[in-house]
Parts: structure tokens; sequence; C-alpha cells
């Protein structure tokens, strides 16, 4: 028997990301999510802050009238309305970042950060690199979510979100002289260095285009999101080297990671220590061959300025064992 699927029999999933996308979609359908933070008379400040919602139908209630008054043209299915909410969420994390609870200056910040996160919900779930026709004003978050922007065209931005950078394209500023504002936009959201992403740009000896740079911010999103993601086009249009040129970035994201957390330091005593195993396992029972190495090793440890000398002879040159060693290997 064929069952169909209905918002009715088969209920969107109300988990703590769900609940905190609802929590900022009331607040801005009640129109207090322009609220500013407060210090008392007495001098304890009070943060912006909303209380939970615990009633999955009411979460349920503001994501779909979201949905039906904001994005009325989303199709109609469970696939579309689970990306919408998972990229509406990605950027609602916003609202409980400093940069939005402990505002005190700026004005309308949470009705026209919400309208825009909306509208990128949408262009997000839908898009399609098939024509030149798709969106170009994004907000762009670091790790702590300060507020970034990618624009192709700055007279193409909204008037109110002008307002949240002061009328002033970010690009004219001296923070982004003699930059690539693409490359910059890009590093901060993938958080890497914007020194370290010009550098693969001129490994792989690649001009980041404005087409390429929004295909890198859309798969970032999808990862960001955890949705899977299709990529189509004819042979030869460049889709096996995006995801090559973007997982080069996310490697040099690992690699620049200098925190007490970062794996890189983890990886690189592991392998030393399988490679110890190896090698150990197979000349320790040759003694010929293991002075060998030893005596490699020792001109490494006594000539250390002259290092990159000798480890260029290592490389260039075989080592050569002794006769009858090589027999008995």
């Amino acid at each position: 028997n064929l069952q169909q699927i209905t918002c009715e029999n088969y209920q969107l999933y109300i988990g703590p990301e769900e609940e905190l996308v609802a929590r900022f979609l009331k607040a801005y359908e009640n129109r207090t999510i322009d609220r500013v933070a407060v210090t008392t008379a007495d001098g304890v400040e009070h943060p912006v802050q909303f209380d939970p919602i615990s009633d999955a139908d009411e979460c349920r209630y503001y994501i779909y009238n979201c949905i039906n008054n904001y994005a009325p043209d989303l199709p109609r299915n469970k696939i579309y309305e689970l990306s919408f909410t998972k990229f509406l969420y990605r950027r609602i994390r916003f609202f409980i970042g400093s940069y939005y609870c402990w505002n005190d200056n700026v004005n309308r910040l949470g009705s026209i950060a919400m309208k825009q996160m909306i509208d990128e919900a949408q262009s997000l779930t839908q898009i399609s690199f098939e024509n030149n026709h798709y969106p170009r004003v994004y907000l762009v978050y670091d790790p702590n979510f300060s507020l970034h922007i990618l624009h192709a065209d700055w007279n193409c931005v909204p008037y109110d979100l002008k307002q949240l950078f002061n009328n002033r394209d970010p690009l004219t500023t001296p923070d982004y002289i003699n930059k690539d504002y693409f490359a910059e936009c890009l590093a901060w959201l993938i958080d890497i260095p914007y020194d370290s992403f010009i550098d693969i740009m001129n490994e792989q000896k690649f001009i980041l285009t404005e087409n390429f740079a929004y295909k890198l911010f859309h798969v970032h999103e999808r990862k960001l999101t955890k949705l899977g993601l299709i990529i189509e086009g004819d042979t030869g249009v460049g889709k096996t080297f995006l995801l090559k040129f973007y997982s080069l970035l996310l490697n040099a994201k690992t690699i620049s990671d200098k925190s007490e957390d970062s794996i890189i330091p983890r990886i690189v005593q592991n392998v030393s220590l399988w490679l110890r195993t190896i090698i150990i396992e197979m000349v320790e029972t040759q003694p010929i061959l293991l002075n060998l190495f030893l005596k490699q090793f020792r001109n490494l440890l006594l000539n250390h300025d002259n290092n990159h000398h000798i480890q260029d002879n290592i490389n260039q040159q075989e080592i050569e064992a002794p006769e009858g060693q090589e027999e008995a290997t």
C-alpha cells in the first residue's frame, strides 16, 4: 500500500536545533528580537536572552509559519523542509553569540539579521549554478559568529543590511587593501589564515573567480549543516577541482590549528610510533643494516646546521648495503 507523506503523519522532528530555530522565529514574529542588552542602575549587565520553547507543536508552528509566510515558493516536501530548517539553524546560532546577546547600540540588529537569514536559507535550499541568476549577498560568520558580508556588488546589498556595516562597503576599508575580497570572506568562513588561502591558490596556479567563490561557499555551508550534496555538470566544468581545492582548504585549517585540541600533534606522534615499530622490527635482526641507519642518523645529529643539505643527499642517493647483507635481505 502507498502512503502519502504529509505534515500530519510525518511531523518535523523537534530537537535542540529545531527548538532554537523556533525560539528566535517566535521572537521575530512578536517583534521582541530587536531588544538590546541593558545595564541596571546598580551596574548589573543583562544580555538579550529568550526562554526556550518546551512544546514541540509550538516549535513546529513557528517553523511552518516561517516557511508559509517568508518562503512560499519553497517546494512542499520533507527534504526541502529539512534543508531549510538546517540552513536556518546554522545562521540562527548567531543569536546566542556575544555579538548579538551583548549588543547595546546597533538598532534593529535582530530583525535585519533574521530577515537576511531567512532569505539565505531559502536560496541555499534551492540554489542552482546552471546560470548566473543566483543570490550573491550572504552574511558570513567566523566560529564566534561575528558578522561579515559576502557580496559581488555593494549596490545590490539591501539598504537595511548596509546599516549593520555603517553604510560602508568593507571592501573599501583599509583592512582589505590589496586583498582578494572573496578569498578573505572564505578564509573568514572556513577559519583559516588569509595567507594560507592565498598560498593554496598560488600552489594550484588558480585564480579565484566570483562563480567559483560562491560554489565554495555553498559546499562549505552544506558541510556545516551536514546535508548531502550532489554536484552535477558536464565533464570538464571543474567538479573534481572544486572538491580538491576545498579539501586543501580544510586541510589547511587542520594544519594551522595551534589549539591544545588540535589533532595534528597526535597524528605526528602516532605515525612516528607506528613507523618506529615497523622499522625496529625490520632492522633489529639485521645488525649491518641497522648500523647503516644509525650512521645516517648520526650524521644528521652532528651536522644540525647542514641538515637540509644532508637530507637532500640522502633523498638522492641509495643506501648500499655491504656485500652479503643484500642477499640476506
